[in-house]
């Protein structure tokens, strides 16, 4: 209630509780998970649950203005150990130093939710500008990189550099002072189309129709890797000399869905 959970009562457990009590037993977790990852609002899986019981839970669609919890990545240091977790073939992708976002666009408006699900859209009305104009659906979540740029010489420069944009005033000089490019990676939805349950080759090739690429928007610099360990090290240190943090390598097996909420193998940063 007060919003700080000394008791060890993590947002999973909740979830269990809810199972059990709403859904028959722990094996309906999954459908609770799905529509807590798809919602970020353990709240109104609740309520759904209390009023709607398992069936409401089953209809949880994803909904443009409700953001979808971000799938993240495992940590590796060893090509070799990547390559092997991730049967030698794989997308290697430049890692950028920026603010991550997830972009809901409709035909009314754009609406920015950070790594957090915090809704940012107001520290950000150039990304808005930008969504609007170089994302060519009509309905359609995607997620980027923001990377703040100088101005004169068009370089990347350090996320800490994004910190100017939290501020409540002022904003248009702070979109002036601190530009940002945008470095397209994954699309989540376009159009009814749910793409997390497809394949990340697949969400790739739709990610690519959408995106109108300029000097400012474009798409995540990647690469396919196969059986080559000197490749992707050689691609590790060309992210590194251009001003990246390094690569994420993604499977690209059929089984590559984009798995929200979830800390996995498929990603390896």
């Amino acid at each position: 209630v007060t919003g700080k959970m000394r008791l060890g009562v993590a947002d999973m457990t909740v979830l269990d509780a809810l199972a059990i009590l709403f859904g028959g037993g722990k094996e309906a977790r999954k459908h609770f998970e799905r529509a807590y990852n798809l919602s970020s609002d353990i709240g109104y899986v609740a309520k759904v649950a209390a009023s709607e019981g398992l069936e409401g839970i089953k209809k949880f669609r994803i909904t443009i203005g409700k953001p979808i919890r971000p799938m993240l990545a495992e940590r590796l240091s060893s090509p070799q150990e990547i390559l092997e977790k991730l049967g030698g073939k794989c997308l290697a992708e430049y890692k950028y130093d920026g603010e991550r976002m997830q972009i809901h666009k409709s035909r009314k408006s754009v609406i920015i939710f950070s790594r957090r699900q915090e809704n940012i859209t107001n520290q950000y009305p150039d990304v808005v500008e930008m969504a609007e104009g170089n994302i060519e659906a009509e309905e359609a979540i995607l997620e980027c990189e923001a990377v703040a740029v100088d101005p004169d010489t068009g370089d990347m420069l350090p996320f800490q550099e994004l910190m100017h944009r939290k501020r409540k005033h002022d904003i248009h000089k702070a979109v002036e002072q601190y530009p940002v490019n945008l470095y397209f990676f994954d699309v989540l939805y376009v159009d009814g189309r749910d793409l997390t349950v497809e394949p990340l080759l697949e969400r790739r090739k739709v990610l690519e129709s959408i995106v109108k690429v300029d000097d400012r928007v474009k798409l995540s610099k990647a690469t396919f890797i196969d059986n080559d360990v000197e490749g992707l090290e050689r691609f590790f240190q060309e992210a590194i000399e251009y001003g990246c943090e390094g690569l994420v390598v993604k499977s690209i097996s059929e089984d590559a869905i984009y798995r929200a909420g979830a800390r996995g193998w498929l990603w390896i940063k």
